[in-house]
């Protein structure tokens, strides 16, 4: 039985960071990956049970200070918000732009006021992210091989 070995469909918070350090232009990867900001995951009816809930996991970036202060690996600031059964993803300022859904302009221009606090990552189009990266890998003199793994 042979599987194809692909890359995924959603970066990890180090995608971005990755694709700097090696010279990738990131609006030539956003167009040739098709993709598209991510800034978190959001699981519904996380606790199961019948109870319509949500839980957001967000991509929190700096200028949050209820993450960015903190006493011997103590957060102080976040504490405050669970006493007070504040649900802690508010403090993220860019939180409501995801809850409404906001298009990817507007994601663009929040970000670009550096005063989201989200980090962001990318969905994207795993085939073409693999031919962008096969191309430019190529281009740098690095060998390919495909090969099917047989299970």
């Amino acid at each position: 039985m042979q599987f194809p070995l692909g890359l995924g469909e959603g970066g990890s918070l180090n995608l971005i960071d990755t694709l700097c350090r090696n010279d990738l232009d990131l609006d030539v990867f956003t167009g040739e990956a098709g993709a598209t900001y991510k800034y978190g995951v959001l699981y519904e009816n996380w606790t199961g049970g019948g109870v319509p809930d949500r839980y957001y996991h967000l991509f929190g970036g700096l200028g949050i200070p209820e993450i960015e202060y903190h006493v011997d690996g103590f957060f102080p600031l976040l504490s405050a918000r669970i006493a007070a059964g504040e649900c802690l993803h508010t403090c993220i300022p860019g939180f409501e732009a995801i809850a409404r859904n906001a298009s990817q302009q507007e994601i663009d221009e929040l970000m670009a006021t550096g005063e989201s606090g989200l980090y962001p990552s990318y969905h994207f189009d795993d085939a073409c992210f693999e031919r962008y990266l096969k191309r430019v890998g190529l281009a740098h003199g690095i060998t390919s091989r495909d090969s099917a793994v047989v299970r």
